[in-house]
């Protein structure tokens, strides 16, 4: 049994981005602020805090930077440079990523769902995949071989299914990251676990008594809990494919009362 406040597992991610608009006060790698952030004289792109830093990210950077490089001086939008960081690591997608914890999360990106039928039935999701590929094509031409049609359809609905927003200290988003163990968990809308982050490490903690912290006995909230019932099934339809029957969405007094509270 654990108990409300206990960090119930501590997870890196497989693959993240720093959003655009932080390049020029946060460390690429670690996610941090710095007072002084050292270009990569290469691409002229990304920035790190340290040499360590700097090392850590290279074993991604190394392909992504002649990318970045040929796309100067505009940058991949925040989507499309998480796309091509997990096609850079496809290779890799086996590999097991364990969180540290009480709370025991192990998952590859083989595991991870990809919805790819909705997906195609999905406009919208189909546009924006398109997009991304003319970016992918261009960038990456004669520099990294790109999988088939499918298989990039695959990764970016695995991609787009299991993002986590990755908040800096005001809870403002930061960037985006896949977390492998965390995206086991499922969503309810009455949560008794909630997300926050230290830099770029996801740290998920308890908010009410757990008897049996096991991943099928711990949720998360995977959209604003605020929203009406209708629009919070739609939301997770349109972003996860699915509806929601938590017994919150189920509770037809709690819909009626929230609705006389928002027509007041």
């Amino acid at each position: 049994m654990v108990e409300p406040g206990t960090i119930l597992c501590v997870s890196e991610p497989f693959a993240h981005v720093l959003s655009n608009k932080e390049h020029d006060y946060r460390c690429e790698n670690c996610m941090k602020r710095a007072d002084e952030l050292k270009r990569c004289s290469a691409c002229a792109s990304v920035k790190y805090c340290s040499t360590k830093c700097q090392k850590s990210d290279w074993s991604i950077h190394k392909k992504e930077c002649p990318c970045l490089k040929r796309f100067q001086p505009k940058i991949p939008t925040d989507s499309t440079r998480l796309l091509l960081r997990l096609v850079i690591r496809f290779n890799n997608s086996s590999t097991v990523q364990e969180s540290k914890g009480v709370l025991a999360l192990r998952r590859s990106f083989n595991n991870l769902m990809s919805h790819e039928k909705e997906i195609t039935n999905d406009k919208n999701r189909c546009d924006q995949l398109s997009q991304h590929l003319f970016t992918l094509q261009k960038v990456t031409a004669g520099v990294i071989d790109l999988p088939s049609s499918r298989v990039l359809l695959q990764i970016f609905g695995k991609m787009t299914t299991n993002s986590f927003t990755i908040c800096g200290e005001e809870m403002q988003p930061i960037g985006v990251g896949i977390y492998l163990g965390p995206s086991l968990l499922d969503h309810r809308c009455t949560p008794n676990a909630v997300i926050t982050f230290q830099g770029k490490s996801l740290h998920l903690r308890a908010v009410a008594q757990i008897a049996d912290p096991t991943p099928s006995n711990v949720f998360i909230s995977y959209i604003d809990q605020l929203n009406s019932t209708a629009e919070r099934r739609r939301m997770l339809m349109e972003q996860y494919y699915f509806k929601c029957d938590c017994s919150w969405c189920q509770d037809k007094d709690l819909v009626s009362s929230v609705c006389r509270i928002i027509h007041v």
